[in-house]
């Protein structure tokens, strides 16, 4: 049985390929386009997961994408009739629903075919918290999906079970914690989609003193789930615009001018980063997990399980990640590589398979391991490698410790430039990563293991230790496939040049930073 996989017409366009059970290859198209969160149809990671399993799209017997249009229609209607939106907004969201609902169509244009494979629609937490949950170790585990939106949701809670995820409980549109933190991007001057990573790399340089006028913002409720304050915010009743010209996403204005008349002046994006705007960015990363642990301690009320599946765009906040084990009473937790949108192409794929034959994914008295989810021949970077290790990873110096002996040093720059080469020719030649960019990562100032990001002091002191098993270390289904052109360089929507010099630098960094 072939399953393809799709994260299409939104931003992170991504394809995967299931064969007889197994995920033969999965990757953005972003890899292949040198833009950063390609939106669209994602027609050059469709092409390289074929070439991959040396198949025709003909060959496709199933399509699975993570969106599915017609549910929670009478939700929408309902806010339809209480808020009366823009018909501006309404149009858009309807022309943005008939792109899913077209794939299949445009596919056999592009590829001028007719295609015999059945078309499913999978919704989108729930192909979130598959992604998670069904690649995982754990036989059973409660599921958290935290987003922005999708298909009307921003969160969903759920408990997994063999090959099966129920969804409990969602919280709907136009609450959303994804949207409070990139509303609160935007004011502190970071217009670009993605941009939330600046904000969590900044907020270790101030101090939460902003923490009381945002609780007028996003409040927690007594059932443990979260408000918005919808007077500061634009995205339920005014036309803010989500596009991909040229394939390059953009978010229009979330944030209304009360936002502005109550934290004060929003920054310019050309305006340099003051104190004031490292204190806000400080109290938005508490609030946020204020509101994040919240829903975790609801979660584990509903399923009082050790285990915990984690997916969705706000499960790549690595600092609140990193804190889970200590603020939750979760002890084991799975956290895809891919946990935004790419990673839904993989979490739809896997729905489908489980829906289809059953004995196919993780049978309860036998369930497949992450392993099984990888690409043939797939291989392991150097820092993947650390946090995946089944051993503990000690890390006894630094390269640049200037108290470590020389001998020590130069033994370490002598790893670090085998790493390098070996990181070059596995671009040219061999498999990436999937999921958020790794110089990304490391300007979170955090990994996903332990350590807080938010007291730089303390970790300029830590060593890389006691790693454990890749289901802890919030990584997932190995080096899932990527294009052979993966070290060039990649357009960001700044303009800016990624090389794989600067890749080999984060490496670097990575491996001697690392919590």
């Amino acid at each position: 049985m072939v399953i393809l996989g799709l994260n299409a017409y939104h931003a992170d366009s991504a394809a995967c390929l299931i064969v007889d059970g197994r995920l033969v290859a999965a990757a953005e198209e972003e890899r292949f386009r040198r833009i950063k969160h390609w939106a669209g149809l994602p027609t050059k990671a469709i092409d390289y997961c074929l070439s991959e399993a040396r198949l025709n799209l003909s060959q496709v017997e199933h399509i699975a994408i993570n969106r599915k249009p017609g549910v929670n229609n009478w939700r929408r209607l309902g806010f339809v009739v209480t808020h009366w939106p823009s018909p501006q907004l309404l149009m858009q969201k309807i022309k943005n629903i008939r792109s899913a609902v077209s794939a299949k169509e445009t596919l056999e244009k592009t590829y001028r075919m007719e295609l015999k494979a059945e078309v499913h629609q999978v919704e989108h937490h729930l192909a979130h918290l598959a992604s998670a949950f069904l690649v995982s170790d754990f036989e059973e585990a409660a599921c958290l999906s935290v987003d922005g939106f999708g298909d009307f949701a921003s969160t969903a809670f759920g408990f997994g079970l063999g090959h099966k995820i129920t969804i409990d409980q969602r919280i709907y549109f136009p609450h959303s914690l994804g949207i409070f933190y990139s509303a609160l991007t935007q004011y502190l001057g970071f217009p670009h989609y993605g941009d939330e990573y600046k904000v969590m790399g900044l907020a270790p340089y101030g101090e939460p003193k902003m923490i009381e006028p945002l609780r007028e913002v996003v409040s927690i409720q007594t059932d443990g789930t979260f408000r918005l304050n919808l007077d500061y915010f634009r995205h339920h009743s005014d036309n803010v615009s989500y596009t991909w010209e040229d394939c390059t996403p953009s978010v229009g204005l979330l944030y209304k001018s009360a936002l502005v008349d109550l934290l004060g002046p929003a920054r310019a994006p050309n305006e340099p980063l003051e104190q004031k705007h490292k204190d806000l960015a400080r109290s938005i990363q508490v609030t946020y997990e204020k509101a994040f642990f919240s829903l975790l301690h609801t979660l584990h009320r509903q399923h009082p399980c050790n285990n915990l599946a984690l997916a969705g765009g706000c499960a790549m906040n690595s600092v609140a990640n990193g804190k889970i084990y200590r603020r939750t009473p979760f002890t084991q937790m799975y956290i895809p590589a891919a946990a935004g949108d790419a990673g839904g192409a993989i979490g739809a794929a896997a729905v489908v398979l489980a829906e289809l034959d059953d004995s196919a994914v993780f049978a309860p008295a036998e369930r497949r391991r992450p392993a099984e989810m990888r690409p043939s021949g797939a291989t392991v970077s150097p820092v993947r490698a650390a946090i995946t290790d089944e051993e503990p990873v000690v890390v006894q110096e630094e390269e640049d410790d200037p108290f470590a002996p020389w001998e020590t040093r130069e033994k370490l720059k002598t790893e670090r430039l085998k790493a390098e080469k070996g990181n070059e020719e596995q671009a040219n030649g061999g498999t990436g990563e999937a999921g958020l960019e790794l110089v990304e990562r490391v300007v979170s100032g955090s990994k996903q293991g332990g350590g807080d990001a938010l007291n730089p002091k303390e970790n300029r002191g830590r060593r890389l230790a006691g790693f454990q098993s890749r289901k802890h270390s919030g990584s997932s289904i190995g080096s899932l496939s990527t294009p052979k052109a993966f070290g060039g360089p990649m357009r960001s929507t700044e303009g800016e040049l990624k090389t794989e010099t600067l890749r080999a630098e984060t490496l670097k960094v990575a491996v001697t930073d690392a919590e």
